[in-house]
């Protein structure tokens, strides 16, 4: 589990700043080429590691999401890789790709409380909507 946080985090990390990056150049990928290798890198690299993963059986359907999920931030990335190439920009793809992941991560958080209570692991939901969660004496923090 904690290694599916990583991953994920990080590779969450990197796309949503990359979208950020966008808003503030008003669209304007010219200026972006190294942020946009950057984000494929690190997507690619995070994809690898997760694919490689043996998730415990209660947690089979999270890690699968998780997959999906990826897969899209990665062709978003592409999309705007080969949009900078060609000049062909729409924002309208891009809000798509991002409808699309969004509607994925909404579907993450039920499996991870689902496959904490199948492990009978203990969480806790805190008022801001972060989950906690105990893996033996450690705890993480997914929000």
């Amino acid at each position: 589990m904690e290694q599916w946080e990583q991953y994920y985090s990080s590779s969450d990390q990197s796309f949503k700043q990359l979208i950020n990056k966008l808003k503030e150049n008003n669209g304007n990928l010219s200026t972006l080429s190294l942020e946009l290798n950057e984000a494929d890198v690190t997507l690619s690299q995070n994809y690898q590691k997760l694919m490689n993963l043996d998730p415990p059986r209660n947690f089979k359907q999270l890690h699968e999401k998780t997959i999906e999920e990826c897969i899209i931030r990665q062709a978003a990335v592409n999309y705007l890789i080969s949009s900078d190439a060609i000049n062909a920009y729409k924002s309208e793809v891009l809000s798509t790709y991002i409808e699309e992941s969004n509607q994925k991560i909404s579907e993450l958080r039920p499996l991870l409380i689902e496959g904490l209570q199948k492990a009978d692991l203990r969480y806790q939901i805190e008022e801001d909507g972060t989950l906690t969660y105990w893996v033996k004496d450690d705890h993480l923090r997914l929000e």
